[in-house]
């Protein structure tokens, strides 16, 4: 029979060890990478004239066990780089920063390396190293990037560095079995679950923009990806300064049992100069070491709050009018000072701002600080400051602007020709040939890519973006600017977190062209706050944070795999990180400690076991009870009931388990200004020695006790004092005073309730009374008086210790304690009740795999859509329209059902009621098994804004003419799509709508994998038809990255550009 724990009353008894306590055992020497965990030989048995030994820590069992799993490199010594490195597998036209030749040599030596440093410090020369390395070895090498678009600019950048190089995305697979593969990192993810073949052979693994795992949607890619990754294959992740490197490269190396070097910078090859534009001047608000200039700022508010107040002479007048008007008045009036200015709003507001920033961009261009990037946070915005300024024309000439009508001629000219007149290229050509540019989701992404070409040349010496530009690759500026620090982030306007401004800042000076790079803070109508703007500059970027998550997707495929479950990836995932550093430990703790009960003597009472148990049940209790009351009595009236020469029992003493009695001889009340509690002094007398013991002779022995807590330290007050005329300085005398009291039975009558306790409240009179009531059944208990009460005592208690201890670690160890084991029990539940997971066996059903195939999009309803047959049966524009739905970007605004009524044919009307009808089975199945869900993004899963769009497409319209329509209106006179880039209306959607369209196209890809699943030709055929339907013009013209037919022209111009002294694209950061 095991004894519970009495959870912190019991932890007290500990209080005053030397010790230590078990938690003790799970602190660990930083400077050291491992344990040390060497037993000693004990064999538990003492003399009988020695104290005995305080309670110890549990002493862990022979072995070690690795606590640190990365490793830093910073200080590593590379003088003898070219020595240490060997033949190099690539060699570079520079030379290597150190912090560079610090992770090449981990690279060489097969280690998995993480690099976290500025950007445009030189990450990119580590990624090129391994994969020249990798190559090198006879093996290949996976490079992943955070979205599409910087696969493709990587592809274009290493083709040039490297002769097999192939690119993955949703839409386009080009030599997948190069030397080197770039993809984005879902797509990596999707070939680990499914144990793509195309891994074969693979010696590194690079993730580029690790921070990405701050991500709160996609961040959770980025773990699985490495929890998934064979422990064998080396990482090298490449990352923005982040404060908590090391702890997530600790974790990497933990998953993978393996270390992890880690290698940083605090060094920016070009150092930044950081501005306040305001009254169209620029002040220096952190130099280049970082420090912040507090005055400058106080000066320019102190100059804007002088301009803004009213003449000093300004007061209230009466005056005669001289007005000739007719009335009766007696023409006097009050003159005042004039109203505050108020703020600008709407269209005044964007016009200042755009007037401002032409000033201030032909300010730049006069000092020779073009070019420069413009961080806009609105899309509307970054249309509207471009096209506001018609007459700013930045190139140098005719002949500067025939070369970039060369280019934009060159890549546009594979569309149809109404596509080359949409109004989006039109305006963005126009833009480019007075040396401006515009960057944003709602291009269209060849638009977009050809804007990009031209900066990485300088042609584009002013560019108008959103911060997703900062993303790209490295095509840094003269000069950034910000339009505004502060940002809408989809619930409320926010200054910019410290690492979204380093990260866009980070994008100014270039590399071996620039001394210093500028970066500038425009206030166009007020100053943004001091205390924000200081934190924005310099507080320590957002650390790396797991975004992990379970989805109905991941708990698919892992009940496809046979040695994993979905317990392995969440355990491992870097949520769990804390628990899995214990880990370890825990699970030797646990060895251990059923060890140590497993040697724990049996007690032996001749009495019978099961009274001491009982007995210690009934000591716990009371302890309870005690510490609840007696602090409130003492309170009451302490000097009479805490009195010098009272009777007590206590409890609370180093190295003794059991209650002892004891007598007052003294008190101290709880301070007032302190958090110091009651206590009192007491003499306590043991029937055995202790540390700092007195022998009392038969009495057996004393110790002083000060400073006993009333609250923690009192078990029982009795209702009894030690007789006048005592000596309290005679130890020996007391014991022997003491002993009989107790014969007498005096140390078990409890306080009695008398005239002394009126003010206590009436709750307490209850504890007082089942204070005394469990006295008195401890004193019938045989086990009371018996001499051996002690020892068996603290043999019951620490059995029970050590039983809760046992259940503790073994929760800790089970995957119950998962923070998310509860919330994948309610989603397994939903599996079940939809027939994707058997519910005898839990193994994944036929319509399961068909669901695992749906990776993009939701999965649940589509499945339903796809057992029903439902796309079997319609129509391929209607397919297309249905599709596209789940497919949809978050730029297509939602349509209601009655516009989508009026716009499409009846049989659409009644397949997307089906989608809906569908889509609400599975929200009631959430809600039934309480999974807890976002539901205005479930919402946003089946978007049915697109649809007209899709379906129109499929029909063969052209894209022109579904981005030149003219608005249409539902019932509600809703606008469902706009006619772009006329001023005040809606931001441009052609970049959404292909990016829906190619969505789709991906989804459809899929729906066919999942209909070969389920055996159904028809579907699979209806796939092909659909798929066929769409994959034509604008929407899926080859990236101007991927098009190798122009690569030679473009690389020529890239040359002539470079000899003119333009900025070329920078591969080394």
């Amino acid at each position: 029979m095991s004894l519970p724990s009495a959870g912190g009353l019991l932890n007290n008894l500990y209080a005053d060890s030397s010790s230590g306590s078990e938690t003790s055992d799970y602190t660990t020497d930083d400077d050291s990478e491992y344990t040390d965990t060497e037993d000693e030989s004990d064999n538990g048995e003492l003399p009988d004239d020695e104290p005995a030994p305080p309670p110890r820590p549990i002493r862990p069992l022979n072995g070690k066990i690795r606590v640190h799993w990365a490793k830093s490199d910073d200080d590593m010594d590379v003088s003898d780089f070219y020595d240490k490195l060997g033949p190099p597998a690539m060699e570079f036209p520079f030379e290597l920063d150190d912090f560079q030749k610090r992770a090449v040599l981990r690279v060489s030596q097969g280690d998995s390396v993480f690099v976290a440093a500025h950007t445009s410090a030189g990450k990119t020369a580590v990624a090129e190293y391994a994969i020249a390395d990798a190559i090198k070895q006879g093996g290949r090498a996976i490079y992943t990037s955070p979205i599409k678009a910087l696969s493709n600019q990587k592809y274009r950048e290493f083709t040039q560095k490297f002769d097999s190089v192939g690119v993955v995305t949703g839409d386009v697979s080009i030599n997948p079995l190069a030397n080197v593969v770039i993809m984005t990192t879902e797509i990596l993810r999707t070939m680990l679950y499914r144990k793509d073949e195309n891994l074969a052979n693979i010696k590194t693994v690079i993730f580029d923009e690790v921070h990405f795992v701050n991500d709160p949607d996609r961040g959770v890619v980025w773990e699985e990806c490495i929890i998934l990754m064979p422990a064998d294959v080396p990482m090298v992740m490449l990352s923005a300064t982040v404060p908590n490197y090391r702890e997530f490269a600790d974790w990497v190396g933990r998953t993978k049992q393996r270390t992890v070097y880690t290698v940083s910078t605090a060094y920016r090859p070009t150092p930044l100069c950081h501005y306040l534009w305001w009254k169209d001047k620029p002040y220096l608000l952190m130099d280049n070491k970082g420090v912040f200039n507090t005055a400058t700022y106080r000066k320019i508010y102190d100059e804007m709050r002088a301009s803004e107040a009213p003449a000093p002479n300004t007061k209230q007048t009466v005056g005669k009018g001289k007005g000739k008007g007719k009335g009766k008045g007696k023409g006097k009036g009050v003159h005042r000072a004039p109203a505050p200015k108020q703020p600008l709003t709407g269209e005044s507001k964007i016009r200042l701002e755009t007037q401002k920033l032409q000033g201030m961009i032909k300010a730049l261009e006069t000092e020779d600080k073009l070019p420069a990037t413009v961080f806009v946070f609105s899309r509307v915005r970054c249309e509207r400051y471009a096209m506001g300024m018609p007459h700013l024309d930045l190139l140098s000439g005719s002949a500067e602007r025939s070369k970039v009508h060369v280019f934009l001629k060159e890549s546009f000219s594979k569309l149809d020709e109404s596509d080359r007149d949409l109004p989006q290229i039109q305006a963005v050509t126009d833009l480019a040939l007075r040396g401006i540019g515009v960057h944003h989701g709602g291009l269209l992404p060849i638009v977009k890519e050809a804007v990009e070409i031209l900066f990485s040349r300088g042609h584009i010496k002013v560019l108008f973006a959103t911060e997703t530009f900062a993303m790209g690759v490295n095509m840094p500026a003269r000069s950034v600017i910000f339009s505004s620090i502060r940002k809408h982030d989809g619930s409320k306007f926010r200054y910019l977190l410290p690492t979204e401004y380093t990260q866009m800042s980070g994008r100014a000076g270039r590399r071996g062209l620039d001394s210093v790079g500028n970066v500038y803070v425009l206030a166009a109508e007020e100053l943004p706050d001091l205390k924000a703007l200081t934190t924005t500059m310099t507080s320590k970027h957002t650390p790396l944070q797991s975004q992990f998550k379970l989805t109905f997707q991941m708990l698919l495929q892992m009940a496809k795999l046979t040695h994993w479950k979905a317990e392995d990836l969440m355990s491992r995932s870097y949520l769990e990180n804390a628990r899995a550093m214990q880990l370890p430990t825990a699970k030797r703790d646990l060895q251990r400690l059923k060890k140590r009960q497993g040697d724990l003597p049996r007690l032996e009472c001749v009495l019978g076991e099961e009274d001491m148990h009982r007995y210690a049940k009934l000591e716990l209790k009371s302890r309870h009870m005690a510490s609840e009351l007696y602090g409130k009595l003492f309170n009451t009236d302490h000097k009479k009931v805490f009195c010098r020469g009272r009777l007590v029992m206590v409890w609370s003493l180093p190295n003794i388990r059991v209650s002892s009695p004891a007598v007052i001889l003294g008190a101290s009340p709880p301070s007032m200004s302190t958090s110091v509690m009651a206590t009192v002094d007491v003499l306590v007398v043991l029937r055995r020695p202790v540390p700092d013991s007195t022998p009392a002779g038969d009495n057996g022995y004393t110790v002083r006790i000060k400073n006993l807590p009333v609250k923690s330290g009192l078990l029982l007050v009795t209702d009894h004092c030690l007789p006048h005329g005592v000596d309290f300085s005679d130890a020996f005398g007391l014991a022997r005073e003491l002993r009989r009291c107790e014969e007498a039975g005096q140390f078990d009558e409890p306080l009695e309730l008398g005239k002394n306790l009126k003010q206590i409240q009436t709750e307490y009179f209850d504890t007082l009374i089942g204070v005394k009531d469990l006295t008195l059944t401890k004193m019938h208990s045989k086990c009371h008086r018996c001499h051996l009460r002690q020892e068996h005592f603290d043999l019951v208690v620490e059995e029970g210790e050590i039983t809760h201890d046992i259940e503790d670690l073994e929760f800790k160890i089970d995957d119950s304690s998962l923070y998310l084991a509860s919330a994948r029990k309610r989603m397994l539940r939903v599996l079940m009740d939809l027939d994707e997971l058997d519910k005898n066996t839990m193994q994944i059903t036929l319509k399961g795999r068909a669901a695992s195939e749906l990776v993009l999009g939701d999965e649940l309803t589509l499945t339903e859509l796809l057992f029903c047959n439902e796309l079997g049966d319609a129509d391929v524009p209607s397919c297309v329209a249905l599709v596209c739905c789940f497919a949809c970007d978050s730029g297509v605004s939602q349509m209601s059902h009655e516009a989508a009524e009026v716009l499409l044919p009846p049989e659409t009307v009644k397949l997307l009621e089906r989608a809906m009808e569908m889509h609400g089975k599975v929200a009631d199945v959430l809600t039934k098994e309480r999974v807890e869900t976002d539901w205005t993004e479930f919402d946003k899963q089946l978007c049915l804004g697109i649809a007209p769009l899709a379906h129109a497409w499929a029909r063969g319209v052209p894209f022109a003419e579904l981005m030149t329509a003219e608005p249409i209106s539902s019932k509600d006179d809703e606008e469902v799509y706009y006619s772009l880039w006329k001023p005040g209306d809606k931001p441009l959607q052609e970049g959404a709508v292909v990016r829906s369209i190619q969505r789709c196209d991906e989804l459809f890809r899929r729906l066919g994998k999942a209909a070969e699943v389920m055996g159904s030709t028809e579907v699979v055929n209806k796939v092909e038809q659909c798929r066929e339907a769409i994959r034509r013009d604008i929407v899926f013209a080859l990236s101007l990255y991927l098009d190798r037919d122009g690569e030679k022209q473009q690389s020529k111009q890239a040359v002539e550009a470079e000899g003119e002294g333009s900025a070329p694209v920078d591969t080394v950061s």
